[in-house]
């Protein structure tokens, strides 16, 4: 009677081997796609090389995910700007400065990532800020008017030591 209900051992296999390509497909899907390699910003759109610069704490997982997307588009905005990196969570000497960035851009109570490009700055990350990154670094490398707040809080900083 059981063998009539599933069909035999012919029914058995068929699920069998529907439930492993159920398990492969959702195998695959789950899998991100590489990101194809994209071309190099224009060399003669940049008018100056510009610092990014993140505030981030080791062990922060949204600082992780914005360390992972500045190495994608790394070798693509080369020309354009370099990553200057503050670990805070560890390294106490860098928390004065980050209070000060912070201070600047009215931000009560900062925390990681911050990034600052600029006279911009993101407290967070998301994907969804990478396009916006992008063009904040493109209008800073490309534009006329770069104003580098972290070295200027960073000079300020070293004037008040003295």
């Amino acid at each position: 009677m059981i063998e009539f209900v599933l069909g035999g051992k012919s029914m058995k296999k068929k699920i069998i081997l529907l439930t492993s390509l159920f398990f492969v497909l959702i195998a695959f899907t789950a899998c991100k796609t590489r990101e194809p390699e994209r071309e190099p910003f224009p060399a003669d759109k940049v008018k100056q090389k510009i610092n990014a610069y993140m505030f981030w704490g080791d062990g922060c997982p949204h600082c992780e995910s914005a360390h992972k997307f500045f190495k994608t588009i790394e070798k693509e905005y080369a020309n354009c700007y370099q990553l200057v990196d503050f670990e805070t969570w560890k390294i106490a000497d860098h928390i004065p400065l980050m209070e000060k960035v912070a201070k600047h851009f009215e931000i009560e109570e900062p925390g990681v990532p911050l990034i600052v490009i600029g006279d911009k700055h993101y407290s967070g990350y998301a994907e969804s800020l990478n396009d916006e990154i992008i063009q904040t670094l493109i209008d800073n490398c490309a534009g006329d008017d770069y104003k580098d707040i972290v070295k200027e809080k960073q000079d300020e900083l070293a004037k008040e030591a003295k």
